[in-house]
């Protein structure tokens, strides 16, 4: 059960970090990142 839950966290961050390469290249804005953040961790739980 934990490394799944740690499997979960690595995978999110490193979208979380994706996202914020994006922004500071500026190929997105940060609502539109943190919002595919939060819809990734939204999507694993349904």
């Amino acid at each position: 059960m934990k490394n799944m839950e740690w499997d979960k966290f690595s995978e999110g961050a490193s979208v979380g970090f994706d996202n914020f390469i994006d922004v500071a290249k500026g190929e997105k804005d940060l609502p539109t990142a943190m919002q595919d953040i939060k819809d990734h961790f939204t999507e694993d739980e349904n």
